[in-house]
């Protein structure tokens, strides 16, 4: 994945033809996420660091091709139902990474009810977690959600004003 995203670095005329692996790439997402694998199972997500670099390309080459939307969107339904399903209470770094960049595509995309339904829950998963840093990335994020969605930022704002203080 970072190979692709290095030849996208370099030279900006070969989107059309890494465009053409969407099919393939979300594919290979799909096996990532839903097989198990306990050499590289860290705190329940299934190989972490190759799921953000394969959301990382896929919102990458959004900006070069915004007609895999659907695509995206399943991958990112996949990649939310996997996390939250494998590690329900306990998130751990590996799965906070997946979310966070599975947030940041989420923007990327115009937020339909569902994605919207998702990203409510993605940063409730956040929220939730005593850690900080993860609720410093809440906040971020939930910032940035503004823009979509008010109601869900009104959902937690009891939580807002405690990070305030």
């Amino acid at each position: 994945m970072s190979f692709l995203e290095a030849i996208l670095n370099i030279d900006e005329s070969s989107a059309p033809q890494i465009v053409e692996l969407v099919p393939k790439i979300a594919r290979a997402y799909r096996l990532i996420s839903q097989e198990h694998n306990a050499e590289y199972d860290i705190g329940g997500v299934q190989d972490p660091f190759l799921q953000v670099s394969t959301l990382k390309l896929l919102r990458t080459l959004r900006k070069y091709s915004p007609t895999f939307d659907k695509q995206f969107a399943e991958v990112l339904v996949i990649c939310h139902d996997s996390v939250c399903s494998r590690v329900a209470a306990n998130l751990k770094n590996g799965a906070n990474a997946v979310l966070f960049e599975c947030f940041q595509c989420f923007m990327a995309l115009e937020p339909t009810n569902q994605l919207r339904s998702m990203v409510a829950n993605v940063l409730s998963k956040f929220l939730s977690v005593k850690d900080a840093n993860s609720k410093y990335l809440s906040l971020f994020n939930l910032n940035l959600m503004t823009k979509y969605d008010i109601g869900t930022v009104r959902i937690h704002e009891k939580t807002i004003f405690e990070c305030l203080n």
